[in-house]
C-alpha cells in the first residue's frame, strides 16, 4: 500500500523566492539608491552654483562700486561640477541695470562670457557687452568730444539730432555715429536752416567745425574689448562690444 504524500501548507513561506521578483526587487533598491545620490549631486552643485556666482558678483561690485545693487550673475549648463573639474566655464551671463562703461554710465546691461578660465589670471575667451547709453550720457559724451556750446543734441524717432540757432534762425543738423573700436565717429548728414537744406559749410564757422569730424574717444575700454556695433533708438544709444582673450579683471 502506497504511502499518501504530506499536503503542502500554502501558508507556508520557507519555499524560495521567484527569481525575477528577487532581481525586480534588486533593481528597485538599485534606482531609489541611484535618485539619491542624484538628488544629492543636484543639491550639492545647485548650493555651489549659487556660491560661486555670489563671490562673482560681489568681487564686480567691489570693482565697479558704481553698478547697481541688482547686480546678476548666471553660470549656464544643467551642473556646474563638471565645469569645474575641466578648470573651464562654457558660458555665463551677467546683468545690470547699470554700470560704468569707459568713462561713462550705461543702462540695460547684459554681458556674455564664454569659455571662462578658472586659472589666473582669470580670463574669457569671448566676451559679447550690450548696454544703452541714454540720451543725457550721449550729449554728455558729445560735448567731450568738441560740439559748440549752445548746441543741443536730442534723441528723436531713432536718429541723433543737433538743435542750434543762427541769428536767430533754428538750424538742425542730423548726426550718424559709427563704432570704430575704440571710438564713435560722427558724421552730419544733412543741415536744415528754417526748414531749408543747406550745405554744412554754409554755417558759421565755429558751429561747422564744432559739428565736422566729431569722435568720441573710448580710452578706458579694456584692449582687448572693442566697440562693434551701435544704434540708436527712441531712449539713447545701443552699444555692442565684443573681445577675445579678455581678462576678467579688465571688465
Amino acid at each position: 500500500m502506497a504511502t499518501p504524500r504530506p499536503e503542502l501548507d500554502p501558508g507556508d513561506h520557507d519555499s524560495p523566492e521567484p527569481a525575477s521578483r528577487h532581481r525586480a526587487r534588486t533593481i528597485a533598491a538599485l534606482l531609489v539608491v541611484a535618485l539619491a545620490l542624484l538628488t544629492a549631486f543636484a543639491v550639492v552643485d545647485y548650493l555651489l552654483r549659487s556660491h560661486i556666482q555670489t563671490q562673482v558678483e560681489e568681487e564686480l561690485a567691489a570693482a565697479q562700486p558704481e553698478v547697481s545693487e541688482d547686480l546678476q550673475v548666471d553660470i549656464a549648463g544643467i551642473f556646474v561640477i563638471p565645469q569645474l573639474l575641466t578648470g573651464t566655464v562654457a558660458q555665463a551671463q551677467m546683468s545690470a541695470s547699470t554700470m560704468q562703461v569707459d568713462a561713462f554710465t550705461v543702462r540695460d546691461v547684459h554681458v556674455e562670457l564664454r569659455g571662462i578660465s578658472l586659472a589666473e589670471p582669470y580670463s574669457a575667451q569671448s566676451v559679447q557687452v550690450r548696454a544703452r547709453a541714454t540720451e543725457e550720457t550721449v550729449q554728455a559724451l558729445l560735448a567731450d568730444a568738441g560740439v559748440p556750446p549752445g548746441v543741443q543734441v536730442d534723441v528723436a524717432d531713432g536718429h541723433l539730432i543737433a538743435r542750434a540757432e543762427v541769428f536767430g534762425i533754428p538750424a538742425e543738423a542730423d548726426l550718424v555715429p559709427e563704432a570704430q573700436a575704440k571710438a564713435i565717429a560722427v558724421t552730419v548728414t544733412r543741415v536744415r536752416l528754417a526748414g531749408a537744406d543747406i550745405d554744412i559749410a554754409e554755417l558759421p564757422d565755429g558751429l561747422a567745425d564744432g559739428l565736422s569730424d566729431i569722435e568720441v574717444e573710448l580710452h578706458d575700454l579694456p584692449a582687448a574689448l572693442d566697440l562693434t556695433d551701435l544704434d540708436v533708438t527712441t531712449s539713447g544709444v545701443v552699444l555692442q562690444l565684443s573681445g577675445t582673450g579678455v581678462r576678467l579683471e579688465s571688465l
